[in-house]
């Protein structure tokens, strides 16, 4: 990625002549991985880009229901291009990065000196346990999280687990995961589904 975003700024100014600015559209996911690129490219070429995070989702639907512009959209979700956006509003898309979805916590949360692969599931169970997701209608991260609890409830063989931890008192939704994040940092939050690089990003 680090170097995808210059060269498709570079392309704008070449393909568009010259701009004052450069409009972003980005998941909160790639909020800071961005925000480094920019601050590369403003010095390279003088040119100010502007970086609106959002949900994937959101970000999408900017453009095809509320008929906003932007000059890059980079979404967690590939597929929301040919749902929504390709080729009525984007003449390409392209993928460039995978990633992972993990459970983040810190050394302060609840139950993280006996976590592990196996008892995840019972951690979150708890009643004192504060976990939660992304909103799964406006961010991938949020369907996703949703979709590995279905998993694990088939994997650990463990019927009605996903629907007795979406009845969880302590579960916190936010519209963005990486709104999660601070929840975290802060010690509002014991685990927080993530992508890793976002995990990684707040190590």
């Amino acid at each position: 990625m680090r170097l995808l975003l210059p060269a498709l700024l570079a392309s704008l100014l070449l393909g568009c002549g010259a701009k004052e600015k450069v409009v972003v559209f980005c998941a909160g996911s790639l909020t800071k991985p961005f925000e480094r690129l920019a601050d590369e490219f403003r010095g390279r070429y003088g040119v100010d880009v502007e970086i609106e995070a959002s949900g994937s989702r959101v970000a999408a639907k900017k453009i095809s229901e509320l008929g906003r512009r932007a000059d890059v959209v980079a979404l967690a979700d590939w597929r929301l291009f040919p749902q929504l956006l390709y080729p009525k509003h984007c003449k390409w898309f392209a993928k460039f990065a995978a990633n992972r979805l993990v459970l983040a916590y810190t050394d302060k949360s609840y139950g993280a000196n006996r976590i592990n692969s196996q008892n995840w599931t019972e951690i979150l169970k708890e009643e004192r346990t504060r976990w939660g997701h992304s909103d799964p209608d406006a961010d991938p991260c949020g369907y996703r999280a949703l979709l590995a609890l279905q998993l694990a409830e088939k994997f650990y063989r463990k019927r009605g687990l996903y629907d007795l931890l979406l009845k969880h008192k302590r579960r916190v939704v936010r519209p963005k995961s990486v709104e999660l994040v601070v929840l975290l940092q802060a010690g509002e939050l014991d685990y927080a589904f993530e992508y890793s690089s976002v995990a990684v990003q707040h190590k």
